[in-house]
């Protein structure tokens, strides 16, 4: 869970390192922090299949690509992702200090 937890700490930082060098590289690496952070979550899923939070996640997560998909041109979706970025920290986090006790 402590390994998680850290990869899921680096995959926030990397959009904000490359965001400093240049705008392009930490848009295009927010692709990356998303990519991860759905493998960091089907992996606490099949650890703790039990955890609600986890099929949150991963619906809310299909409702983006869905909706993305659907209303394309919309600049309003993009909020999301942040939102979900959040969430898993919150999950990932709450999950370690579980273990923890």
């Amino acid at each position: 869970m402590k390994m998680l937890l850290k990869l899921n700490f680096i995959a926030l930082g990397i959009p904000i390192a490359l965001g400093i060098i240049s705008f392009m590289y930490g848009l295009v690496s927010t692709m990356l922090t998303g990519a991860i952070q759905v493998l960091i979550a089907i992996i606490m899923l099949v650890m703790n299949y039990r955890n609600i939070n986890l099929y949150i996640y991963l619906a809310t997560t299909l409702l983006f690509f869905l909706l993305w998909l659907v209303f394309a041109t919309g600049n309003w979706i993009f909020a999301l992702p942040p939102a979900l970025a959040i969430y898993l920290t919150y999950i990932v986090t709450t999950e370690y200090k579980k273990s923890l006790l």
